[in-house]
């Protein structure tokens, strides 16, 4: 029997920070950068429809291929700044999650797979059944030099 080898286990720790107090009346519908409140980029993600209520699915579509993981996270405005995350949303794509995307309150202890795709989408996601209506944005939970974020309005049910 030969040495042996120890090798220490690979420990991924996700960090999110959501400050800052950019007035989402003024933003385009995507953003980029280190944040999740980073300024809009001039190569936007489009939300399909850019308008929803809770419940809906929204198709997410990059301008180029881009190397991100299927998780996404979903903040709200709060008429100062944008929050905390409130949801996950794991998106369906490329062959992934096909019996539709998927969420859960940030409040809920969750775990998945990490999934990545390189593709320019479309990523599916949906607007969980408890969003309140107003500003939320969807960020990539692990893009490749992201997060890379967009803006959909949700209003009430009518």
């Amino acid at each position: 029997m030969g040495p042996r080898r120890f090798c220490p286990p690979l420990i991924v720790v996700w960090s999110i920070v959501a400050c800052g107090d950019d007035d989402p009346t003024t933003l385009s519908s995507s953003a980029t950068g280190t944040s999740l409140s980073a300024p809009i980029s001039d190569d936007p993600i489009v939300a399909t429809p850019s308008a929803a209520e809770p419940g809906d699915l929204v198709e997410l579509t990059f301008p180029t291929d881009l190397d991100r993981g299927a998780n996404w996270h979903l903040i709200r405005w709060n008429g100062v700044g944008w929050s905390e995350p409130h949801y996950f949303v794991v998106a369906s794509s490329g062959g992934y999650n096909d019996d539709g995307p998927d969420w859960r309150s940030r409040s809920e202890q969750w775990s998945g797979e990490d999934i990545g795709f390189v593709h320019a989408g479309p990523d599916m996601v949906i607007v969980p059944e408890s969003a309140e209506p107003g500003t939320w944005r969807f960020c990539t939970a692990n893009a490749a030099g992201g997060p890379y974020c967009v803006n959909v309005d949700v209003s009430s049910e009518e």
